[in-house]
């Protein structure tokens, strides 16, 4: 019959037959997957396929498959989509985690920069270009663009500098 697993006796495997009188009867044939990744190769010639394109082949033969009933191909295409959906929460998932530190760091890098303007608007100090050498003063455009985002009014623009110097310079 077949190998017998530890742990799962006889009783177990005829319970679960009861259950699933079907398993293993129905669904899609793996000749069928295989047939659909060969013409992909073909179709997609590159070192390997994507999973979209490997989706997107297995959508194509569902679809021209003559043998399945139009309830069949449905019931197989909503797998389809299915797969496609978790797809894309994965790569959406895989993409935020790939960004997050580049992120971190812009942050960290746009913070400093915002606590080097807030430093000097404070002390009334001009700051010296790192590009020309000059001295220039403090660029409120680029504080306030900072501020904005975050909901900090014209008017409590100072209080907010002053607190956030405080909290966060050496």
């Amino acid at each position: 019959m077949g190998k017998e697993i530890e742990g799962y006796t006889q009783e177990d495997l005829r319970e679960l037959r009861k259950e699933f009188p079907e398993e293993g009867m129905e669904g899609v044939d793996p000749r069928f997957v295989l047939n659909r990744l060969s013409r992909a190769l073909v179709l997609f010639p590159q070192p390997c396929l994507t999973p979209l394109e490997v989706l997107k082949a297995l959508k194509e033969g569902i679809e021209e498959e003559p043998g399945w009933s139009g309830e069949t191909k449905e019931r197989f295409l909503n797998f389809v989509y299915w797969a496609k959906e978790e797809y894309d929460a994965f790569a959406e998932r895989e993409l935020r985690q790939a960004l997050l530190p580049s992120h971190g760091e812009l942050a960290q890098t746009l913070f400093q920069a915002y606590l080097d303007q807030v430093e000097a608007y404070l002390h009334g100090n001009n700051r010296r270009d790192p590009l020309t050498g000059k001295d220039i003063p403090p660029d409120e455009g680029f504080m306030r663009s900072l501020e904005e985002e975050i909901g900090v009014t014209e008017i409590s623009r100072k209080a907010f500098r002053e607190e956030i110097y405080l909290k966060f310079s050496p």
